[in-house]
């Protein structure tokens, strides 16, 4: 959904010109869309989901900061896929073998940098700011816009701090979370074996049930793991549970921190707890644990393209291969009912906006909130 005034491209974007609760601050307004550069590429945003960062950045508390340009504020969203619909001059003119070079209309693309703002249905960019990536058979464009947060945190964690080998057991907390279960099917996929911590809930057995289906080995609660001889048993597992990762803190982190052996990392990549975290120097002297952290914007802003697209190409070829499953969508789409203007147009789509927001801090739903700008996506399979 776009429009043309006056010669000028417009953007329907979803904005915020300050800081604070998205229900609060989060506007619908036509953008102008810059020119479109020799360097340049203009893209359209097919699909774009709602992430935890999302949100903390439009509150002001997330470290990495968009841009806030006058009359319009900054765009919100940071992960999504976009479409290739305009190439510069020179880009069309580059020859295959020179940097950047391959882009072609058509063609999807990732964002290259944090704080892109795709919560937007058009954007003209350098074409060094986005990413080309191959189309699969398997692999739906809504599979594609969630790539770049929770399976490639997975596929980091499980790669930079330790080498695996088939037969290790990884041991992590929020077992259920996206970025959880893509750990479990890639570990799956690589021969690593997984002891997955969740929360008590009155649909354990079904949750449990779930994990199992997708490759997990053990599931236990984080009062399971608690007792005394739950922990005893891990201590006979027939191999090193040689990698930790934990987003929650609190209590919990000290228990799988126990668990570990001698040398392994924890890895830390969130505090859903909001708690300390609190060790007995025991761990440190005696099991040598090492405890790290893991932001995957960081990661983001010290690897190239070629980097990146390495990952992400492996990622989708697991995805493909149906060894790497998609996330069950909760779908918002962009669209609304005819209205007489434009304005009316922005008030429904934000209040639309609004109301998936305010269900997605509820927790209504276990699935992947995920803003569908492209109609088509609509009546695709929504789930993986």
């Amino acid at each position: 959904m776009s429009r043309q005034f006056c010669g000028k491209l417009f953007s329907k974007a979803v904005t915020f010109a300050d800081y604070g609760r998205p229900q609060e601050v989060l506007r619908v307004t036509d953008r102008a869309i810059a020119p479109l550069s020799p360097t340049g590429v203009r893209v359209r945003i097919l699909a774009a989901p709602i992430n935890p960062s999302d949100i903390n950045q439009i509150e002001g508390v997330y470290p990495a900061r968009p841009t806030f340009e006058p009359n319009v504020g900054a765009v919100a969203g940071n992960e999504g896929l976009a479409e290739v619909v305009a190439l510069g001059e020179q880009v069309a003119q580059r020859s295959p073998n020179s940097d950047g070079a391959g882009l072609q209309v058509g063609d999807w693309v990732l964002p290259f940098r944090r704080s892109f703002g795709t919560w937007q249905t058009l954007a003209s960019v350098e074409a060094s700011q986005v990413v080309k990536i191959p189309k699969f058979t398997n692999v739906s464009p809504l599979a594609a816009a969630t790539l770049t947060v929770n399976p490639s945190t997975a596929y980091r964690m499980l790669k930079d701090f330790v080498t695996l080998r088939p037969g290790d057991y990884v041991i992590q907390t929020a077992a259920n979370s996206s970025v959880g279960r893509a750990v479990i099917q890639l570990c799956k996929a690589w021969g690593i074996r997984t002891i997955n911590i969740v929360r008590d809930r009155d649909n354990l057995d079904q949750l449990v049930h779930e994990l199992t289906e997708l490759g997990a080995t053990l599931v236990l609660t984080d009062g399971q793991l608690r007792e005394a001889s739950v922990r005893a048993q891990l201590k006979e597992l027939n191999g090193p549970v040689a990698l930790g990762l934990d987003c929650c803190g609190g209590k919990v982190s000290t228990e799988v921190a126990r668990v570990l052996s001698h040398g392994a990392p924890l890895v830390l990549y969130g505090a859903m707890s909001k708690k300390p975290l609190t060790f007995p120097v025991s761990l440190f002297i005696f099991k040598d644990i090492q405890v790290r952290g893991y932001w995957m914007t960081r990661w983001y802003g010290q690897q190239d393209h070629e980097t990146r697209l390495t990952m992400w190409t492996e990622l989708l070829k697991l995805i493909d291969q149906g060894a790497l499953q998609s996330p069950s969508f909760h779908v918002i789409p962009w669209l609304v009912p005819p209205v007489a203007n434009a304005d009316d147009v922005n008030g429904s789509l934000q209040t639309k906006i609004q109301d998936a927001l305010r269900d997605y801090s509820a927790g209504f739903t276990n699935k992947k909130f995920i803003l569908a700008m492209d109609p088509k996506l609509l009546t695709e399979k929504l789930s993986g």
